[in-house]
């Protein structure tokens, strides 16, 4: 049994959502940001999506004669199933505008007010940046004020450029790796809406072309190989009794068993060497020594 391609083009466009939910969960790890909700349903939509779209398909095309081709509960999974690509791009479209600037930098002053140093440290590392709108806009090292009146700052505002020779702000290049998630999760649900909209027209308006396209098929290999074991079974034996045919009588070679079987004899008196064949009638006298050409004297 084999699958159509249709249905290997199905899973390539589902593996490929899965991949597009893990990508974005990778970003959204990797630079700390307040986006990983909507990356982990993505990466799980791709498989539940699979796996109900190949049941349901499998429940429509057993059910062919019916005038529902789907019970209520796989009906309901595909209906939310639908609605969740929806509500994925409704919340990540909005990150790929402007809209997402102060979401960041409220995270960040939270991190800062905080004293999280290994988050505002992991940010500034991984995107070689320092400060948030400014290298010297609550950075890490911590901005620590002088102890007296006339003395230098104990931790200058602007440590981490100097010390690490950073020139760039950590905003505009962390807004771009949000957009960049946001934007991989609003593809991977797009792609699963038109797939589920194709889905519900096919099973509710055209239900012989998922049987059609859907279904498993047979190896023609498989079938040849049984066809030729039924002709295999149609052979039937000789009956022993019957009479041998004209070509079974012949013998297929010369051996020696088919010469008549000669012997040799010495004649005493003229040492000739004379045959003899027992293989003709048995009422031939044998030699007895004389030539069987002399004369018999009376």
């Amino acid at each position: 049994m084999r699958y159509p391609r249709s249905f290997l083009a199905l899973v390539s466009v589902f593996a490929a959502v899965s991949v597009l939910g893990v990508f974005a969960c990778f970003t959204a790890w990797k630079y700390r940001l307040p986006f990983t909700t909507l990356p982990i349903l993505t990466a799980i939509l791709g498989p539940a999506d699979l796996l109900t779209t190949y049941r349901s398909l499998g429940i429509a095309t057993s059910r062919k004669a019916s005038k529902r081709p789907l019970s209520a509960f796989p009906l309901a999974i595909n209906l939310a199933l639908l609605i969740l690509p929806s509500v994925l791009i409704a919340l990540g479209a909005p990150n790929l505008s402007g809209a997402s600037k102060c979401q960041l930098k409220d995270t960040w002053q939270a991190w800062y007010s905080a004293h999280d140093k290994d988050a505002i440290k992991g940010v500034q590392d991984a995107l070689q940046c320092c400060g948030f709108g400014k290298v010297t806009e609550m950075p890490f090292p911590f901005y620590k004020g002088p102890k007296g009146k006339g003395q230098p700052p104990e931790v200058p505002a602007n440590t981490c450029s100097v010390a690490l020779g950073r020139d760039l702000p950590c905003a505009p290049v962390w807004e771009g790796e949000l957009k960049l998630a946001a934007g991989l999760v609003v593809a991977a649900a797009a792609i699963t809406l038109l797939v589920k909209f194709a889905f519900f027209i096919i099973i509710l308006a055209r239900p012989g072309f998922a049987e059609k396209w859907f279904a498993r098929q047979k190896y023609n290999e498989y079938e040849n190989t049984r066809t030729i074991e039924n002709l295999g079974d149609d052979y039937e034996e000789p009956e022993e009794n019957e009479p041998p045919t004209q070509y079974e009588t012949l013998p297929t070679h010369r051996t020696t068993s088919n010469l008549p079987a000669i012997e040799s004899d010495v004649n005493e008196r003229t040492g000739l060497m004379l045959a003899r064949d027992h293989n003709r009638g048995g009422n031939q006298a044998p030699l007895d020594g004389h030539s069987p050409w002399a004369s018999h004297s009376s």
